[in-house]
């Protein structure tokens, strides 16, 4: 059988690229959309600067997205932009806090007792910086 499709690359300024296909025929596009359980924990998650996140969510923006396809999240040690491609998969595009080199020091510091902490059952946050 042949499927007709287009296959596009998204480059990164380190060389990486994100690879879609789009196929012609919408019952075809159904037989690759995989089938999970949606939850925003299952997401792969990128490194960019204010720019590269400006200039994402503008052509998002310019290209139809909208919430809930796509939103901004500021978490207060990072902002990140979420985006759902048309297969299910979420995209997460994140730009550090500036103090980020602090915030990892502070958290490599505590972390064996922020865990035990938690695991103690106090699940106040750790997160400083909200």
């Amino acid at each position: 059988m042949e499927r007709t499709y287009c296959h596009t690359f998204y480059g990164f300024q380190d060389g990486s690229a994100l690879a879609f296909f789009r196929f012609a025929d919408p019952e075809d596009q159904k037989l690759f959309k995989t089938e999970v359980d949606f939850t925003p924990g299952r997401h792969i998650a990128f490194k960019v600067d204010q720019e590269v996140q400006e200039s994402i969510r503008k052509r998002l923006a310019d290209g139809g997205y909208q919430e809930p396809g796509t939103f901004v999240m500021d978490h207060s040690y990072c902002v990140s932009l979420y985006v759902t491609d048309p297969n299910g998969l979420m995209l997460e595009f994140v730009v550090d806090h500036p103090d980020v080199d602090e915030i990892n020091a502070e958290r490599r510091r505590t972390a064996h007792a922020d865990l035990a902490r938690w695991l103690g059952g106090d699940h106040t946050s750790n997160n400083d910086w909200r």
